[in-house]
């Protein structure tokens, strides 16, 4: 539990310092080279723990070459829903954000029954509803109370949004499927996934000329270099401790753990950021965790 909650603290706060605040007057604006720098360093990680893992688990002859190119789906989901984390964070608050991501559950339900066609009982969709409203009574708590700092109801951020759910909720299933069909390890699947999202995201860096741009802010702003190494580090690291937990402890487990750390999360933006929460809004996040 402490490494996840402190891997994911690290990664929230630097995520937040990098994407909304100022340095020395000028902010950075290219959220792809956090999804690239992430991605690549995920995938090296992955590589330089897969082989020896890979040999301590199981001998050489019984592992079976997976086909990467089937990573590319769930690579594609992985990075649109990345992209659009950060990107909200430039209309919404980090609070607002964790919230939102917790209603993500009625979304996950849908894809997996069209992805994977998995079907779900009445408490499943319960549950999904009563996140939905809590999160929905956070933000208009937020947005009536004037204290409570800038609404969150801006257009851009509604839909960055909306578009991390919709690609946040396809990456498991996709996953789920791609383990029924191929069976990978843990390390496997953090390569395969690392590495086509590399590539994705290095596309999109050389189709739009943003990467000039950001080493030039770089340049500027050396200071920013330490806070992306270390924030790439930390989503690596937080990476590995998800799968790990996954494989020892269970689902669970695990959410209980995701639970624990998001109210973390939030408590720590609102200290270090300023943020304030409308005294309405509160019970909005005990409704949803």
């Amino acid at each position: 539990l402490g490494g996840l909650v402190g891997c994911f603290l690290v990664w929230g706060v630097l995520q937040e310092r990098m994407m909304t605040t100022a340095y020395d007057g000028e902010k950075f604006a290219t959220s792809s080279v956090l999804v690239f720098a992430n991605k690549a360093f995920a995938a090296a990680a992955a590589l330089l723990l897969w082989a020896p893992w890979r040999e301590k688990r199981a001998p050489a002859c019984a592992y079976k070459p997976l086909p990467f190119v089937a990573f590319t789906w769930v690579a594609v989901s992985n990075t649109l829903s990345s992209w659009a984390q950060l990107e909200a964070l430039k209309f919404v608050s980090f609070p607002t954000q964790v919230l939102a991501k917790a209603s993500k559950l009625i979304p996950a339900l849908a894809v997996g029954r069209l992805v994977n066609g998995s079907r779900y009982g009445a408490a499943d969709y319960g549950v999904a509803a009563a996140i939905t409203g809590g999160t929905a009574l956070f933000m208009l708590a937020q947005a009536e109370d004037p204290g409570a700092g800038p609404a969150n109801d801006d257009a851009g951020g509604l839909l960055m949004l909306g578009a991390y759910l919709l690609f946040d909720s396809a990456t498991g299933p996709l996953q789920a499927r791609f383990y029924g069909e191929h069976g990978a390890d843990k390390y496997a699947m953090m390569f395969g996934v690392g590495f086509f999202s590399t590539l994705l995201s290095g596309l999109e860096l050389a189709q739009s000329g943003d990467a000039p741009a950001a080493w030039a802010f770089f340049a500027r702003h050396p200071a920013a270099l330490p806070d992306l190494a270390v924030l790439s580090l930390a989503s690596t690291a937080g990476q590995v401790v998800i799968y790990t937990t996954l494989e020892l402890y269970g689902n669970v487990t695990f959410t209980v753990m995701m639970i624990v750390r998001q109210i973390v999360s939030i408590l720590v933006s609102c200290y270090r950021f300023g943020h304030v929460i409308a005294p309405r809004a509160w019970l909005g996040v005990v409704v949803v965790f």
